[in-house]
């Protein structure tokens, strides 16, 4: 499970310890600064990584970061490009489709 941030111009944060777990850690992570939207400065670590989505048979790659204190897995609108993504509240559903 992941929270879609519009906000969130990368493409998937995730809390530290899921960070070490993957063994991103151990890749020689590059470093940025980025400012939350409630203007604080935040210190990102990255490092490569791939998202899979089954339900399309997709793999897709892209900078995997984290911070201290995140404590959900996001996704960005880097991932998110190329996707339509649907949001039915009649439902409670979420879609996911590649644009076409």
């Amino acid at each position: 499970m992941a929270v879609v941030d519009t906000g969130y111009d990368g493409f998937v944060a995730v809390p530290e310890d899921v960070f070490a777990k993957a063994g991103f850690a151990q890749l020689s992570p590059t470093r940025r600064l980025v400012v939350t939207a409630d203007g604080h400065p935040l210190e990102m670590v990255s490092a490569m990584g791939s998202v899979g989505l089954p339900e399309l048979g997709l793999s897709v790659g892209g900078p995997v970061e984290s911070a201290p204190g995140m404590e959900e897995i996001l996704v960005g609108t880097m991932l998110l490009r190329g996707f339509k993504v649907t949001l039915n509240y009649c439902v409670s559903a979420a879609g996911l489709e590649i644009c076409r």
